[in-house]
């Protein structure tokens, strides 16, 4: 039975997004059969307090660790003298890490993020540590994520500052998960695509050796759905509409909407995040449901689910939820290409230009026979994947090798 400490900088119980979800389930289930206690690296403790009771009983203890952040000037200067991003520039009391660590010994350090690899740094570098393993839920590489920042501002029509900066700060990103990756004993992604991309990013061969890819878990309670919505007039997008998703949003509203609108009788549904203001969504036929509890329920009532994105980083969970609940999905080649087993035109269907993805939307609303075969499609792909559980048995069987 391994120690093994969980470092993250957010508590992920419950999972609130895709990055979270992985790290949630494996580490729930590893708690079952090894040694697990939890740090939490955050700059205010009160968030630690609230959501403690949210942690599985299962893991044996719980810590906090307070970090810092550097002033945005000393941040800049830390980027341009030293090329140190900014999720890296994190600082700790001496004194308090230096008591935890000496009264604290485990077997493997987990970084549930890439941001707490300044954990890490900070460790090695002030005091001087030496960890046993050290192992990192990449989920997507991020190198990837800030240069598609590009692909968002150009194709996308994202031409917001945020955007444009992520994408400049690429170089700066590349050199720095290089060295973290190379840091690592052990890798976790969620996919091929994702661990083709890290071996690229580090060009060695001991890259290869690190990395595990276990893509996410099946929701088994969407395979028991069936698909009660195919004779509705609801197209669903799941989706933030603020928050580092809300750009996602705008070029299929600006582009795309008023082709399908003027088109058919379709309603539009937003399931996630709601917007902080609903001005721009002025629209009767627009419903914006915000977070749901029973994401079934909702599946249950819509006819197709859509995916107009631009980005094919890590596993696309709202891609497989819908799949699983038998909904048809029209989406673009970006998202699709995670994976890229999926068949265009039998478990999917793939548009790229707004003119294109407003036709395939409209067609497949017309052509009941279509939609129930993509549906069928899709469920079967998402009834042969694996479960949460069956992937986990593989993470802990990797991490009792390393310690062997």
């Amino acid at each position: 039975m391994a120690r093994i400490l969980l470092v993250s900088d957010v508590i992920p119980f419950p999972p609130r997004n895709g990055k979270e979800l992985p790290v949630a389930k494996h580490f729930e289930y590893l708690s079952q059969s090894h040694h697990i206690e939890f740090l939490l690296l955050h700059e205010d403790e009160m968030y630690f307090t609230r959501h403690k009771p949210d942690i599985p009983t299962s893991f044996k203890k719980a810590h906090f660790l307070r970090r810092h952040l550097p002033t945005k000037v000393k941040g800049v200067v830390l980027e341009l003298l030293f090329g140190k991003i900014r999720s890296l520039q994190y600082r700790y009391d001496k004194s308090k890490v230096q008591s935890f660590m000496a009264q604290n010994k485990y077997d493997f350090f987990w970084l549930g993020t890439f941001n707490c690899f300044s954990f890490i740094d900070y460790c090695i570098k002030k005091l001087k540590y030496s960890f046993n393993k050290v192992g990192l839920s990449l989920h997507d590489v991020k190198t990837s994520s800030y240069r598609n920042a590009g692909i968002k501002y150009l194709r996308g029509n994202v031409r917001d500052l945020q955007t444009l900066q992520r994408y400049l700060r690429s170089p700066l990103m590349k050199k720095q998960e290089r060295r973290v990756l190379n840091a690592c004993d052990v890798i976790h992604v969620v996919s091929e695509s994702e661990r083709l991309k890290a071996e690229k990013l580090v060009g060695n061969s001991d890259i290869t050796q690190k990395i595990i890819v276990l893509p996410n878990g099946i929701d088994q309670s969407l395979i028991v759905r069936s698909y009660k919505g195919y004779m509705s007039n609801v197209l669903l997008f799941m989706t933030h509409l603020h928050g580092s998703r809300q750009t996602e949003a705008r070029w299929f509203l600006r582009k795309v909407w008023p082709k399908i609108r003027a088109n058919s009788d379709l309603e539009l549904w937003f399931v996630g995040a709601p917007p902080r203001s609903h001005d721009k969504f002025d629209d009767e036929r627009i419903k914006i449901k915000g977070f749901v509890k029973d994401l079934g329920e909702i599946l249950e009532k819509v006819c197709i689910s859509i995916l107009p994105i631009f980005h094919n980083c890590g596993y696309i969970n709202r891609l497989h939820d819908a799949m699983a609940a038998g909904v048809p999905v029209v989406l673009t080649s970006y998202p699709a290409s995670t994976a890229p087993d999926l068949v265009d035109g039998e478990e999917i269907v793939i548009a790229n230009s707004p003119e294109h993805f407003a036709e395939a939307v409209v067609n497949l609303y017309n052509d009941e026979n279509r939609r129930l075969e993509i549906s069928k499609s899709g469920k079967r792909y998402c009834a042969q994947q694996s479960n949460w559980n069956e992937l986990s048995v593989f993470l802990s069987a990797r991490i009792s090798a390393e310690l062997d």
